[in-house]
């Protein structure tokens, strides 16, 4: 029977978090300067592209084209004197980011502790969406989307249930401007 060599196997395993950290930022610098895959525009493809995203039992999307970035959530730093709909700042990369709580702005109950953090920009707002869960990038059929007209945020709903925010007109309602109309 041979001998197990405990350093070499000690050696593979520890976990350098410096090289780590550098060959994760050298991987993301790569795929960002990488050519990127052409989302067709075409206006006979009538389609959206959207990140999919859960809010509790109910699945969520919004348009690519806001979303700058995805990140687990962090510590969550509360501010006094601001609506309910808005749990705190945190810390991304030392920006403050608001964090809205989606579910307390459409006054739904929150039965579920959200986990991660979606940053979307639109009319000279950025905010954190917090998410319970963020399920990736779809390509949405325009014609699968069927029209909530009469529900203001919404984009439309698909047979399967996931619900499209309109976040250019969530980004105009006056009540996400601290001191606005409430």
């Amino acid at each position: 029977m041979s001998q197990v060599d405990w350093r070499v196997i000690r050696e593979n395993i520890t976990w350098n978090e410096a090289d780590s950290e550098q060959a994760l930022l050298k991987q993301r610098a790569d795929q960002y300067a990488a050519p990127q895959k052409r989302i067709s525009t075409d206006e006979n493809t009538h389609s959206l592209t959207v990140l999919a995203f859960d809010l509790g039992t109910e699945r969520y999307a919004v348009e690519v084209s806001f979303v700058r970035a995805v990140r687990s959530l962090s510590k969550i730093t509360p501010v006094p004197g601001v609506p309910d709909f808005y749990r705190g700042v945190m810390n991304l990369r030392g920006q403050i980011i608001t964090l809205m709580d989606l579910r307390r702005f459409f006054e739904m109950t929150a039965e579920h502790q959200a986990r991660e953090v979606i940053i979307v920009q639109g009319n000279r707002l950025e905010l954190g969406l917090l998410a319970d869960h963020v399920q990736g990038i779809q390509t949405l059929s325009l014609d699968d989307l069927h029209s909530a007209e009469h529900m203001k945020y919404l984009k439309g709903v698909t047979a399967s249930r996931l619900v499209v925010l309109d976040l250019a007109a969530l980004f105009e309602d006056e009540r996400l401007i601290i001191g606005g109309l409430e």
